[in-house]
């Protein structure tokens, strides 16, 4: 059996002023979840200093999430659940909800084909990954090697990929969206720990992922080639999420000490590490959503929560 924290991050969509806005440092939002209950709240904030406004109350603990064609989507872990809101956090929807046994299906990764209109998200216990019409219609699961554990996943639309971890034996495989076809790229370190974050540059056709724990950040191409670590964590910390910020080539991730996280920036070689903001809470998801005149960032913070599985 194996305890996991279960942390992800999610993208949405809200207009951010520039002037409120530092040059380098995003409006974000901040996901986090209640204990004992299990419900969740979406904060938000501009930078560091300025109170968080709470956006949205969910029923569950989010997990990852998406914003696509005027609506907010997420998953939640313990209600097996798939939802969805309109931008401002009123009129949610509950668009699917997984099998309660013998094996419990708990939503995580989340991402959406912006081409197709199609989601996709991954779950563990039932280890699938499931896609759907965005109003939850039509699901089904799509075909994975033998034995993985499907946890993060990304999509190049210019490509046609979907890429995903493997979280539990450490590695990464490109699926063809069309063809459904996976093909193994990364077979990580077997002395670091699992992989949770994960996130794509289309510009450099890069993949990028965190360990959870050693803490580190590395990258290859996106044949698998030429993998580098760019970033190495101080010792205690866990490294969550991850996302690129195409626009302005870097990239942020989520440094986790459990009693509080920290949102990190830097260059996309791993140089010029900046602090953007900090949270209360233990947090894990990262989105961002660049705009013209935004750039938005989601955490979703999680006190201890810890699922037990095979």
């Amino acid at each position: 059996m194996k305890s996991v924290f279960l942390c992800f991050a999610i993208t949405v969509l809200l207009p951010i002023s520039a002037s409120a806005l530092n040059s380098n440092a995003p409006g974000f939002l901040v996901t986090q979840i209640n204990f004992p209950s299990l419900t969740g709240n979406i904060f938000f904030g501009t930078s560091a200093g300025v109170p968080l406004q709470n956006r949205i109350t969910t029923a569950g603990a989010p997990n990852d999430v998406e914003v696509f064609a005027g609506h907010i989507y997420w998953t939640e872990d313990n209600t097996r659940s798939l939802l969805r809101a309109d931008l401002d956090g009123s009129n949610i929807q509950r668009l699917f909800t997984g099998p309660q046994g013998p094996l419990v299906d708990h939503p995580v990764g989340l991402a959406i084909d912006r081409l197709d209109g199609r989601i996709y998200w991954a779950t563990i216990q039932t280890n699938l990954i499931r896609v759907a019409d965005l109003d939850g219609s039509d699901p089904s699961t799509l075909p994975l090697p033998e034995g993985a554990t499907p946890y993060a996943l990304a999509i190049d639309t210019s490509s046609r990929d979907l890429f995903w971890t493997s979280a539990f034996d450490k590695r990464i495989y490109r699926m063809n969206l069309d063809t459904q076809v996976s093909q193994l790229i990364v077979t990580d370190v077997p002395s670091l720990p699992s992989l949770f974050g994960l996130a794509v540059d289309p510009t450099l056709q890069k993949v990028y992922w965190t360990n959870r724990e050693g803490p580190v950040v590395r990258r290859a191409n996106y044949d698998g080639s030429s993998v580098e670590t760019l970033v190495t964590g101080t010792p205690g910390a866990i490294f969550r999420d991850i996302e690129i910020d195409v626009a302005n080539r870097a990239m942020l991730w989520v440094d986790d000490r459990q009693a509080d996280a920290f949102i990190r920036r830097a260059n996309l070689d791993g140089s010029n590490v900046q602090t953007l903001g900090m949270t209360q809470s233990q947090s894990g998801g990262l989105a961002l959503v660049p705009e013209p005149d935004s750039i938005a960032i989601l955490l979703v913070g999680l006190a201890g929560m810890t699922r037990r599985y095979k």
